[in-house]
């Protein structure tokens, strides 16, 4: 369901009486996530970390520093040290 929020928000214009609503379910769903205690997994600019990231992409960059997570597909969540889903990401070099 999160992914399927993340999507529409990202499809839906600014300007969208749709988005909105979208923005408050998922305002909803994290508030949620939060009370049972579970957490996102930063990714973004973060060194790739095989515990808590799925690379399932790479690229060559002089521009990010070696090992980088550069763009993430899928976020990934974790309950203290307990991983749930791990982050899909792209890494550089």
């Amino acid at each position: 369901m999160y992914d399927s929020l993340s999507r529409a928000l990202a499809q839906t214009p600014a300007d969208d009486p749709a988005r909105k609503g979208l923005e408050g379910i998922m305002n909803q769903y994290n508030t949620a996530l939060n009370q049972l205690g579970v957490t996102a997994i930063e990714a973004v600019g973060q060194p790739f970390d095989a515990n808590r990231h799925n690379a399932v992409m790479h690229i060559e960059d002089d521009a990010y520093g070696e090992g980088v997570v550069v763009e993430e597909f899928e976020k990934g969540f974790c309950i203290g040290d307990r991983v749930l889903r791990y982050s899909v990401v792209k890494v550089a070099n």
